[in-house]
């Protein structure tokens, strides 16, 4: 089976504006500040040193790190996300970097204690090399000691789902479909848009990996050693579970 070609959903600005209410629906931002701690405590990191957030779409985890004390740097390529991270900053009296910039391309050398990358932002690119290219930038940025959180869904924990509908206000309702493909190497969501000006559908494609093949990744990106874990809370990873933690120390 041919790989689909739908490199350029992810560049979409339209794409991120008009799914913002589905994507990042009200109960994400309820548990934002409970993910914080929980991935802290994780860490076993202090407050107060300087984390990047790639991507940190509308803030949703670079404002509750910021109010702790860190040193916050938020890299997204939706212009709208940040402008909105950056309204919430101010409203909140809190100071973050706001970088409108490629996930995939982004480097600050030694720049940072930690690096966090949530939400299954992770193999949007048709090209694996992308992938690897981020791991090791996102190594080269970090101090040493620094430590990487990805938050995903992997090939173990994907599943596929009967299509949901959902209404997000204004008269407008969100569609979403996800499959499996490729053995389940690819994850494929096909959103559709309908409201007052708006009828408009993509396909969302990204590339799953193993939880050995992430650690795999990551030693060859660099990084010392790595643990998996189930859940930002700390628990044992389960094929049944919902996602993967993987944290890999410089």
């Amino acid at each position: 089976m041919d790989k689909p070609d739908v490199s350029a959903w992810h560049v979409d600005p339209q794409f991120w504006v008009e799914l913002r209410d589905g994507i990042f629906d009200e109960s994400l931002w309820v548990n934002a500040d409970r993910e914080v701690t929980q991935l802290l405590t994780l860490v076993s990191a202090a407050n107060g040193g300087a984390v990047l957030d790639i991507p940190c779409g509308p803030g949703r985890h670079l404002l509750p790190l910021a109010a702790r004390g860190w040193q916050a740097c938020g890299v997204d390529l939706s212009e709208a996300y940040l402008a909105e991270a950056s309204t919430r900053a101010a409203a909140a009296g809190l100071t973050v970097e706001l970088i409108p910039a490629d996930m995939r391309r982004f480097i600050r050398p030694v720049g940072f204690d930690l690096a966090i990358c949530m939400y299954t932002s992770f193999g949007y690119s048709s090209e694996p090399r992308d992938d690897v290219t981020m791991l090791h930038n996102l190594y080269q940025s970090l101090r040493p000691s620094g430590q990487l959180v990805l938050e995903l869904v992997t090939k173990e924990t994907a599943v596929e789902t009967e299509p949901l509908e959902y209404d997000v206000g204004e008269g407008r309702r969100i569609r979403e479909h996800a499959q499996l493909l490729q053995d389940g190497s690819i994850i494929q969501r096909r959103w559709h848009v309908q409201g007052p000006g708006i009828d408009h559908s993509w396909l969302a494609w990204h590339r799953l990996y193993s939880t050995d093949e992430l650690c795999s990744l990551t030693r060859q990106a660099g990084f010392a050693r790595t643990s998996v874990y189930g859940a930002l809370d700390g628990r044992a990873f389960s094929p049944s579970g919902e996602g993967a933690v993987i944290v890999a120390t410089r």
